[in-house]
């Protein structure tokens, strides 16, 4: 899931670049998928346990091997917002929140393409 960062870069410009709601695009939307699964990756880190360090760490690597530096401060701020959340001790809670962390960040990332048609 975290290799999947190399579609990452695409995201970060396709975000940059304000759009219509009517000039969405399946890639996109892609662009907002591969945001949640960042997310995910992040969220699932942190209810495991896993020091932020490490995943910053792990998640750089693959980006800087990919030439997507810049994609790190996007990955910095999730990284920011997730540990401040709780570790829960159920997988069920867990589970909860992994996904919730994972269709908030989607959700965004497609409301600032909808939102672009108003600026």
């Amino acid at each position: 899931m975290i290799k999947k960062l190399s579609l990452f870069a695409f995201m970060a410009l396709a975000i940059s670049t304000p759009v219509k709601a009517a000039d969405i695009t399946e890639f996109d939307v892609k662009s907002c998928e591969m945001l949640g699964a960042t997310a995910n990756a992040v969220m699932t880190a942190r209810q495991r346990g896993i020091p932020p360090t490490y995943i910053r760490k792990r998640l750089k690597d693959i980006l800087v091997k990919n030439e997507l530096p810049f994609v790190m401060t996007m990955v910095d701020a999730y990284i920011t917002e997730a540990y401040k959340q709780t570790a829960y001790t159920t997988e069920k809670m867990r589970d909860w929140a992994i996904n919730s962390f994972k269709s908030d960040k989607e959700a965004e990332c497609l409301r600032y393409f909808y939102e672009k048609e108003d600026t």
